[in-house]
């Protein structure tokens, strides 16, 4: 919950959106989305996405 809070507070998104990005990280696995602010913030973050 740690590093989610930390990555909410780097992108500016809400802590239920960073903990999925968190979760990408922690399984370097891409992410999935179909929420374009969360796409920006994955890409930020050097998440590879998949836009849908």
């Amino acid at each position: 919950m740690e590093s989610a809070l930390r990555l909410a507070s780097r992108t500016g998104m809400c802590a239920y959106d960073a903990y999925f990005l968190d979760c990408a990280l922690r399984r370097a696995a891409p992410l999935l989305t179909l929420d374009h602010a969360l796409c920006v913030a994955a890409e930020k973050v050097g998440l590879h996405v998949l836009e849908i």
